[in-house]
């Protein structure tokens, strides 16, 4: 069998382990945590992407290796948003701490070097500007 069909058949095997074969998931998620469940799921991903390369690569059916890199990607991603972020927590919490930080130190004296303060509050002007952006993309992704 060439390669590329084996990542096609771990593709066809992740698209069955989230649809028909979902409760296997669910008792194995609910017995022993989600991370075997979000390992399985990755390690499928990496694989097939790398199936996918190696007939890009060694020219064996070129648009189907490519389908199996696109789809992998895809699973990768699945696993970003489904496992990754919500174990991410909120990210404004650690934004709040580490402004709070930088302000306490250029409000109190503590910098006394008219550099290091341009520079603190540079760092401190793009922590608001990441963090407003962060702020309102999950302001809208929670809507």
């Amino acid at each position: 069998m060439k390669i590329p069909y084996w990542g096609l058949a771990l593709q066809i095997i992740f698209v069955l382990s989230i649809t028909i074969f979902n409760s296997f998931r669910v008792i194995i998620m609910e017995h022993y945590s989600v991370y075997p469940v979000a390992l399985f799921e990755l390690f499928i991903g990496v694989i097939s992407i790398l199936c996918g390369m190696y007939g890009i690569i060694k020219k064996i059916k070129p648009f189907l290796s490519l389908f199996i890199i696109i789809f992998g990607l895809l699973i990768c991603f699945f696993f970003t948003f489904v496992y990754l972020l919500p174990e991410a927590g909120t990210p404004h919490r650690s934004l709040g701490f580490i402004l709070n930080k930088i302000s306490i130190g250029l409000a109190s004296g503590l910098v006394k070097n008219q550099t290091v303060k341009q520079i603190s509050l540079e760092i401190l002007f793009q922590v608001i500007f990441i963090g407003n952006n962060i702020i309102n993309s999950s302001l809208r992704c929670s809507l």
